[in-house]
């Protein structure tokens, strides 16, 4: 057999084969998930963090409904980033503890924390933003703070601490 027929024959079926078995791989990952794992696409590459939340998904993670703002972070609520005269905006940045991994939104600590100072302090209009990304250590923290500082103008912020955050910090 010439090399030209063996590459006329053999390349389309490569190519065909290829196509077939990817077809094949997302059917069978279609009908094998499970939505109290996760819904695809809660994580979007970041250059500088590694990764973060993708703006505007809604599904699952770690077995409860979540809810990723427009501004990317976890709240059913979307907030314009100027603030209105009255407002005192806290950001909480952390990792899985402070997203609140398998809990649901309103049992997060910092929509706790926003509960409590609205019955303390009714006459103030806090914002707290629950900027915590399950994963992250205290660099990814430093620099996700670093990024929105300036844009989001908070008043405070708030680093949600714990142990395993050290770790592969850079």
């Amino acid at each position: 057999m010439t090399l030209r027929r063996l590459l006329l024959l053999s390349l389309p079926a490569t190519i065909v084969a290829g196509l077939l078995s990817v077809m094949l791989v997302e059917t069978w990952v279609r009908l094998q998930w499970d939505e109290k794992r996760g819904t695809p696409g809660f994580f979007l590459a970041d250059p500088g963090r590694g990764n973060r939340l993708a703006p505007g998904y809604r599904g699952f993670f770690a077995g409860v409904p979540v809810h990723i703002n427009a501004l990317g972070f976890r709240d059913t609520r979307d907030y314009s980033i100027e603030k209105t005269p009255g407002t005192f905006r806290i950001l909480v940045l952390g990792d899985s503890v402070t997203f609140g991994h398998g809990t649901l939104d309103e049992t997060t600590y910092p929509f706790l924390l926003e509960q409590r100072l609205r019955e303390w302090r009714p006459d103030v209009n806090w914002e707290v933003w629950n900027l915590g990304v399950p994963g992250y250590n205290t660099s990814q923290e430093l620099a996700y703070l670093t990024e929105v500082e300036t844009r989001y103008d908070p008043d405070l912020a708030i680093v949600g601490f714990f142990a395993n955050d050290l770790t592969e910090n850079t």
